[in-house]
């Protein structure tokens, strides 16, 4: 069924099922300028640990590979983009340990066909160098193996954890 969303008189398709949470609404619809002019507003209000990474990842400073920061994709807003690899970097403090909302959002970005690739702000501060080996690995063929991959804590195993691999 479409619908018309009364706010901005764009067309969504509702879920088929009475009660099922409606996917399309929460990801996908393409333009919508809330999200456009919010992502906007992030940029200029970045995060420490996001401007240093930014000033690594701009002007194709990391192996030539373009990147969008604080990119809207559907109804998220995720840190930096790379498009042609549909790669997500997301950065995060310790409010994301085990965040479910987190979860459910790399399961979407995954549904997508983006991967996703999570790190610890302290990674930034601590070892930038091998937070920025690790992005140019993902970025190297083949794309299209996706899953989400979250770094260990702080202290905690050496070895990355994947969650969310797509068969």
């Amino acid at each position: 069924m479409i619908k018309e969303s009364a706010e901005h008189g764009t067309p969504f398709t509702s879920s088929p099922l009475e009660g099922e949470p409606n996917r399309s609404l929460r990801f996908g619809g393409g333009y919508n300028p809330r999200n456009t002019s919010h992502a906007k507003n992030m940029r200029k209000k970045m995060t420490p640990w996001e401007f240093q990474l930014w000033e690594r990842l701009k002007r194709k400073q990391l192996g030539g590979f373009k990147f969008r920061r604080q990119q809207p994709i559907g109804s998220y807003i995720v840190d930096f983009l790379n498009v042609e690899c549909k790669l997500v970097i997301e950065l995060d403090g310790s409010q994301h340990v085990e965040n479910a909302a987190d979860m459910l959002r790399d399961a979407d970005l995954l549904q997508a066909g983006y991967r996703v690739l999570r790190f610890w702000n302290h990674d930034v501060n601590a070892n930038i160098e091998g937070v920025l080996v690790s992005i140019l690995e993902a970025l190297q063929p083949p794309h299209q193996i996706a899953k989400a991959i979250w770094l260990p804590l702080e202290g905690g195993a050496s070895e990355p954890v994947a969650r969310g691999e797509v068969p």
